[in-house]
């Protein structure tokens, strides 16, 4: 349903995918948010249309995000997971993205233990 790329001056390593996750939680968006290597985050999300306008708008909100790039794709809510992720838990540097309980190494780690049947 939702595919953003979130771009800013520091958006890695500030607890930005544990903030994600928890608003993508409270909305009943699932999916994940991962840390690219050019200090970007990537997200995916799978709910339903008001869920996923409210977590867009939580990440326009965002005082160190810059700009982010979205595609909505209006589907069915066919999402794969139980719940949101973040992946690349080894990274994580702040005390609410280390105990974040969902977590992940990578995004095929939650294909292997999550996937909705």
């Amino acid at each position: 349903n939702y595919h953003a790329f979130v771009f800013g001056n520091k958006v890695t390593g500030i607890g930005l995918r544990a903030q994600i996750a928890q608003n993508a939680e409270q909305n009943n968006v699932t999916g994940w948010a991962q840390n690219l290597s050019d200090h970007t985050v990537e997200l995916v999300g799978n709910g339903n249309t008001s869920s996923i306008n409210r977590l867009s708008g939580f990440l326009q909100s965002q005082k160190k995000v810059s700009r982010i790039t979205e595609q909505f794709q209006n589907t069915e809510n066919r999402g794969a997971y139980h719940h949101f992720y973040t992946i690349g838990h080894q990274g994580h540097a702040t005390n609410a993205g280390k105990s974040w309980p969902y977590q992940a190494d990578y995004v095929g780690d939650i294909n292997k233990h999550s996937k909705r049947t």
